[in-house]
């Protein structure tokens, strides 16, 4: 007869110790941006979260780029003076230099 062990778990952290995962700041914004009858401002403040956007890291930051590039949800949000979201993010990538410059693709 074979012994079975419980499964070992690591222990926990106590919740003062765990890692705060952070929320991605472009969420809330993005979903303002795209609501049926958004606003200008709601427009503007999510073009200008990404020209800055910085999720700790370039990896992440490019990462996240990508991803809402990838999606089309940036294909048709313009600001109210015309800046593309779309030409913001890739703006914003190439503005992390190398390697994440040569890392764009355009999506049509």
């Amino acid at each position: 007869m074979e012994r079975q062990h419980p499964a070992r778990t690591a222990p926990e952290e106590p919740r003062e110790l765990q890692a705060v995962v952070p929320q991605d700041p472009l969420e809330h914004a993005l979903a303002s941006a795209r609501a049926p009858g958004a606003d200008a401002g709601a427009r503007r403040t999510f073009v200008d979260q990404l020209a800055t956007l910085d999720l700790g890291s370039p990896r992440a930051t490019a990462d996240r780029l990508h991803a809402l590039l990838a999606s089309g949800e940036l294909a048709l949000l313009r600001a109210s003076d015309g800046t593309s979201a779309r030409a913001m993010a890739v703006e914003r990538l190439l503005a992390l230099g190398y390697p994440y410059a040569l890392e764009v693709a355009f999506w049509w």
